[in-house]
């Protein structure tokens, strides 16, 4: 890795041999937006604008189509309103979508040009697929942005993709979420003087002691969370808990003050458990090897490896990952409690269960160099990468085919 303060900026090389050059502030991660107007919903393109704030800033916006056709009419008051600036481009051929290959001509000009860090591809068509790939190569981060019809191997080219649909769903679950919490503050307006005058001085108000991440949960949370809800039967009790975690309605009266101040993370290892189990149970058990431990980057990712019944030895969460994107550091990781554990403890091997994407590696490389300083006679592997069940080569893009070959037994 190699920093260059005057451009602010830092390069990450991967073994891979990929050069990425990403912005050190979220906020200065320049990233162009390109919009295939024949293949993206009209209504999506605010939500979709909001959600690419959350990469960095978008310093070009062009869409592309031919305003001449009736059948992309009416995307005026969007574009207006999202600064979005439409690039014409006729179709010369009945048949023919000339649209794409201006697109993919502006997007290697804006690469050649180096004016951003980043591209967002914001089509459901697969005729993109090749342009990904190619901008991946020249070190840029893309992130794809379609439909749940987009045909895989787009999606699989792009560093990230994001479903229209579901950023539909959350802006819809949003706006409900904030009229029921006006609702809400209104009852509670109307109500202040009974509460005032049948105050006991005691509040019942309790704030967890941290905010559960919206991600899997082991099955004695989940059935803590679902057996509150007494109106629900049995075999919808996990998928009903998970919704509640995912919509943050532990804050919520429908979930009974008891559920929602016994969750909280272990002590020691980050996980997730209750108060009357801190320790966590796993922590506890001196029958796991206390010789091994796995890192992850949330505390649901040591839930799904406990069920494989593949591992037996210690965990530690680090809750986040290294990304200049998201503007997470080292300093807002469980680095700390992570150097006491390997300092004090007996550590023959410690395995890096990170993700697969940039910021998974980023983070892996840091923590191999911190785990060598603190606990130098320890062995640091990662989990293998490659195919994943059921899943044809041909859908698989050259990053993960060239780890699942290197990784071969």
């Amino acid at each position: 890795m190699l920093s260059c303060p005057e451009a602010d900026f830092v390069i990450w090389y991967h073994l891979e041999g990929r050069c990425i050059y990403l912005s050190t502030d979220q906020n200065n991660l320049r990233l162009a937006v390109l919009i295939d107007a024949d293949n993206v919903p009209r209504d999506s393109l605010k939500y979709a604008m909001d959600e690419i704030a959350i990469y960095g800033t978008p310093t070009i916006k062009r869409i592309y189509g031919d305003w001449t056709s009736p059948n992309i009419g009416g995307w005026k008051q969007s574009l207006l309103e999202n600064a979005v600036t439409p690039i014409q481009q006729y179709s010369y051929t009945t048949g023919k979508n000339s649209t794409d290959s201006a697109m993919i001509i502006d997007a290697m000009d804006i690469l050649y040009s180096g004016q951003c860090d980043g591209f967002v591809l914001v089509s459901s068509d697969s005729d993109f697929t090749r342009l990904a790939i190619r901008l991946r190569e020249a070190g840029r981060y893309v992130i794809g942005m379609g439909e749940k019809k987009t045909p895989n191997p787009f999606i699989v080219a792009c560093d990230k993709f994001i479903y229209i649909e579901v950023l539909r769903e959350r802006e819809k679950k949003a706006e409900a979420a904030a009229a029921a919490k006006k609702k809400k503050a209104e009852t509670q307006k109307k109500a202040e003087p009974a509460k005032a005058s049948s105050k006991s001085g005691k509040s019942s108000e309790k704030t967890p002691d941290r905010l559960l991440p919206d991600k899997f949960v082991p099955d004695e949370i989940e059935q803590l969370i679902a057996d509150s809800i007494a109106d629900i039967s049995h075999q919808t009790k996990t998928p009903i808990a998970n919704l509640i975690l995912y919509s943050e309605l532990l804050e919520s009266e429908q979930l009974p003050e008891e559920a929602r101040a016994n969750v909280v993370c272990c002590d020691v290892c980050g996980g997730f458990t209750t108060r009357d189990q801190n320790p966590c149970p796993r922590c506890s058990d001196s029958s796991r090897d206390a010789t091994t431990l796995c890192i992850v980057e949330e505390p649901g990712d040591i839930a799904s490896i406990e069920r494989a019944g593949a591992f037996n030895g210690l965990y530690h969460a680090l809750h986040g990952k290294v990304s200049a994107s998201r503007g997470t550091g080292p300093g807002d990781l469980r680095l700390e409690a992570l150097s006491r554990r390997l300092a004090e403890g007996n550590f023959r091997e410690v395995i890096l269960a990170t993700g697969t994407d940039l910021d998974g590696d980023a983070t892996a490389e840091f923590l191999s160099s911190l785990i060598r300083s603190a606990a130098p006679s320890a062995r640091v592997t990662r989990i293998a990468f490659g195919l994943p069940v059921d899943s044809g080569i041909a859908y698989s893009d050259p990053l993960t085919l060239k780890r699942a070959l290197a990784g071969r037994r």
